[in-house]
C-alpha cells in the first residue's frame, strides 16, 4: 500500500493533532498512488491512469509525475487538495497493509511529521473522546476507497487474465537523469480498433466502459508531467514552487 510507517490507533496516539493532507510531504511528492474506477473521472483530465504490476496482479494507479518531488507535480493542481487521488486526501490515516481491503480494513495513522502546516491542525480525538470531523473526513475518504477497490481489482483481473494489458515503457532522459517507471500497463491499443473489449465490457458493465475510455484518453497526459519533470529538475527543490490553494477541503476541526 503507498502509505509506510503506519502505527495503531490506540494509547495516546488518539491525542495527537492531524494537518491538511498537503502539509504532508508524502502527500506532495507521492507520484504513483492507487485509485479506484469512482477516481477516474475526475483525475484522467490531468494524471495518465494505468494499471502497475504487482506480485499478485495489478493495481489501477494515478501517474502524478515522473519524478517523486511537489516541482514535477503539473503547476495547475501543485497544491490542490481537490485534485489529490482519496488515499492521499485521507492522509495521514491509511489502511492496514497486512490485511485484506474491505469495510473492516482497520486505519492506521502514518507516523509523518507535518513539514507544512500553517495553523494548528485538528485533534484525531475530541475532549470527549469521539472522532473530531477532520478524522471522520479521512475515515470517510478511505471507506470510499475500500467500497469500490474489489470491483476495481476485478476489472484489472479481467484484463490482465485475458492477456489485455501491454507494457507501457516510460523511460526518459529528465536533465541528463535516466528516469525509468517500471511495470506499469496499459490496455493493448489494438484492441480499441478490433472490438477486442468487448467481453470486458460484458461483464463489468459501464464502469469498466468509462475506465477503459477514461484511462485510453488520460494516456495523452505523459507529455504534460514530461515537462513538470523537466522543469523541476532544472532548480533545486528549494527554489520549487508550492502553495496551498483555496480547495484544500473542509479538514479542521
Amino acid at each position: 500500500m503507498l502509505v509506510q510507517g503506519l502505527i495503531p490507533l490506540t494509547g495516546d496516539v488518539s491525542s495527537r493533532r492531524i494537518f491538511s493532507p498537503l502539509a504532508y510531504r508524502l502527500v506532495r511528492e507521492a507520484n504513483i498512488v492507487p485509485i479506484v474506477y469512482t477516481e477516474a473521472m475526475r483525475l484522467a483530465s490531468w494524471f495518465p491512469l494505468a494499471w502497475q504490476r504487482q506480485d499478485r496482479g495489478v493495481q489501477l494507479v494515478a501517474l502524478r509525475s515522473l519524478l517523486p518531488q511537489i516541482g514535477a507535480v503539473p503547476a495547475p493542481v501543485r497544491g490542490s487538495f481537490n485534485h489529490l487521488p482519496v488515499l492521499l486526501q485521507a492522509f495521514p490515516f491509511g489502511l492496514d497493509p497486512s490485511q485484506p481491503i474491505g469495510h473492516a480494513s482497520p486505519k492506521m495513522l502514518c507516523d509523518d511529521v507535518a513539514e507544512f502546516a500553517d495553523n494548528v491542525g485538528a485533534p484525531i480525538t475530541t475532549p470527549d473522546h469521539k472522532l473530531s470531523r477532520a478524522t471522520l473526513q479521512r475515515f470517510a475518504a478511505l471507506d470510499f476507497f475500500c467500497e469500490h477497490a474489489p470491483a476495481t481489482e476485478a476489472i484489472g483481473r479481467t484484463l490482465l487474465d485475458g492477456g489485455l494489458l501491454e507494457p507501457w515503457q516510460l523511460v526518459f532522459d529528465v536533465e541528463g537523469t535516466k528516469v525509468d517507471i517500471p511495470d506499469m500497463l496499459i490496455v493493448r491499443q489494438s484492441l480499441f480498433a478490433a472490438g477486442g473489449l468487448a467481453f470486458v465490457m460484458a461483464r463489468h458493465g459501464a464502469m469498466a466502459a468509462q475506465l477503459i475510455g477514461l484511462h485510453r484518453l488520460s494516456l495523452y497526459r505523459a507529455g504534460m508531467l514530461l515537462a513538470a519533470a523537466r522543469a523541476a529538475a532544472s532548480k533545486p527543490e528549494s527554489e520549487q514552487d508550492f502553495l496551498l490553494s483555496s480547495d484544500q477541503g473542509d479538514w479542521e476541526d
